[in-house]
């Protein structure tokens, strides 16, 4: 039973994804905003450390004081820009939405 349960999850995760990658797609193509996405995504991955396994696509920079490293300057555009997709898709994580956008910024 486990395991159905399971399988249903990943599917109805899986179609949240499908339809993010849509309005995301939408908001590329009117504000031609694919590269600060793909930034957006990059920054949040980068902070992956291999040595110790903590980091990654956390969505870590919506909080102080990362949201105002020099290195992440701009980045609130691109979290702005994705925000209408957390609000239409509440079930998706921040981090998942903005590594979709980066998938979706081709």
């Amino acid at each position: 039973m486990a395991a159905l349960d399971l399988e249903a999850r990943h599917a109805a995760y899986q179609m949240e994804i499908r339809a993010a990658a849509v309005i995301i797609a939408e908001i590329i193509r009117l504000k031609g905003c694919g590269p600060i996405l793909v930034r957006l995504a990059w920054h949040d991955a980068g902070t992956y450390d291999v040595k110790t396994k903590t980091g990654g696509p956390h969505a870590a920079m919506r909080f102080e004081p990362e949201a105002s490293y020099a290195a992440d300057a701009g980045l609130n555009i691109a979290r702005d820009l994705l925000e209408p997709v957390h609000a239409a898709l509440p079930g998706l994580s921040y981090a998942d939405i903005w590594q979709a956008s980066c998938s979706s910024s081709d």
